[in-house]
């Protein structure tokens, strides 16, 4: 071959590959992955402006998101709504029934967000910022939902709370990477274990009202929760003093709630009283409230390297709690990955599916080292062994969005996830 062939050999490959490249140039990474999508051609410029249709009938947390990215006007066309609206009837039989389910619909001058539900068209408008992000549009289709229930956060850790900004900054991280969970359990606030019976004075309470209002806008449910068992008296006067303290939350605009025994061991680990205490706050107060959504608790035999020491029944005790409770889960240890074996062992001893807390990130045992690595271990198909999923972060709130953004991706679809990309 000679020297003149191999130059035009090789401008050709270069051409081609240009070629290539620029037919996919405008394709987004998008993240979690959706279930299923079919990129096109191009299909406009990104727009300055939309022509929106259907704001009077869809989310309005789902409007607001999409309307702080582009102003309303002449632009392209943006139809939103859910499943039943009108403005998305052309597109019902391509909307996914599972819940937060979305459809997605990009074409030349138009688009179509259309959700199962509320969630639902909240997530395609986060899955259409990313795909408008490029100066090219591209045409797409996306039918996309999660294949893991309830995802999120626990902040269960030991040491420097995050502070009221990293709640806030942390729930729109959330939202963005469709994480729907945030249970709040930081072992300082002493309205969440110390003083677990007092009612928040009025201005921390506003405080926890502003947090769990900003998390609502995010579509994140926010689970406040309590750690009573360190003191708790087992009478009728600490069963009250629960139910009024739930009340308080409740009328501030919580409806998620969680109970926590973890770290509690000796007499204060009884599985039956756990399990008594845990159906008498369901009778007096979950059941009054038919609103309320989840109802969680966190066992003090939550893996099961430590089941020797506590009473052999504890998990026989606690599983003849309402089944509608939940029942975290860290896996065979305090520290580890969840695969189908933990869930095999676990979901019979309780009765149910177990409610994964997952102590990653979290370095409270290993303060000197920030855990910012691949997010591997977890195995895809325990996920649909679980009734939720939720990551101990770290106490450094910015440093653990490289851990949770992987784990939104991992949960919401786990057979596509590449924890290297």
């Amino acid at each position: 071959m000679t020297h003149n062939t191999i130059l035009k050999a090789a401008l050709a490959l270069t051409l081609m590959a240009g070629v290539a490249t620029g037919a996919t140039a405008q394709q987004t990474s998008i993240s979690p992955t959706p279930q299923r999508i079919a990129w096109g051609q191009k299909a406009f410029d990104r727009p300055s402006a939309i022509d929106i249709k259907g704001i009077d009938k869809a989310d309005r947390d789902a409007v607001d998101a999409l309307l702080s990215q582009f102003a309303k006007g002449k632009g392209v066309k943006v139809t939103i709504g859910q499943r039943g609206d009108k403005a998305v009837r052309a597109v019902a039989d391509s909307i996914p029934g599972q819940p937060q389910g979305y459809f997605l619909r990009v074409r030349p001058g138009e688009v179509i967000i259309a959700g199962n539900d509320p969630t639902g068209t909240y997530y395609g408008v986060q899955t259409f910022l990313q795909v408008a992000s490029q100066p090219e549009v591209m045409s797409v289709d996306i039918s996309d939902w999660p294949s893991t229930p309830s995802r999120g956060v626990v902040e269960g850790f030991y040491g420097n709370a995050w502070s009221f900004d990293d709640r806030i900054d942390q729930f729109a991280f959330y939202g963005r990477n469709k994480l729907d969970t945030y249970i709040y359990g930081p072992k300082d606030d002493p309205y969440h274990r110390a003083k677990w019976r007092e009612l928040y004075p009025a201005e921390e309470a506003a405080r926890m009202k502003a947090l769990n209002d900003e998390s609502r806008r995010h579509k994140v449910r926010f689970v406040w929760g309590i750690h009573p068992a360190g003191d708790h008296q087992w009478n009728d006067a600490d069963n009250e003093a629960t139910v009024r303290k739930f009340e308080q939350m409740y009328d501030l605009g919580f409806r998620n709630f969680s109970i926590f025994f973890d770290d509690v061991f000796g007499k204060q680990a009884d599985g039956k009283l756990h399990a008594q205490y845990m159906d008498y706050v369901k009778r007096n107060f979950i059941d009054r409230h038919p609103d309320i959504e989840l109802f969680i608790m966190c066992p003090s035999l939550y893996n099961k390297a430590w089941k020797g020491s506590f009473q052999p029944s504890y998990l026989a005790d606690i599983s003849v709690m309402d089944p509608s409770i939940k029942v975290m889960w860290t896996g065979y240890s305090v520290v580890d990955m969840i695969d189908v074996t933990d869930m095999e062992w676990i979901n019979p001893q309780i009765g149910r599916k177990a409610f994964i807390w997952l102590n990653y990130p979290v370095t409270d045992y290993c303060i000197n080292h920030l855990l910012m690595g691949p997010f591997t271990g977890n195995e895809p198909e325990a996920t649909a062994m679980v009734s939720g999923f939720t990551a101990n972060p770290m106490e450094y709130a910015h440093a653990s969005k490289l851990s949770l953004f992987s784990n939104a991706d991992f949960l919401w679809n786990p057979s596509a996830y590449d924890p290297q990309q």
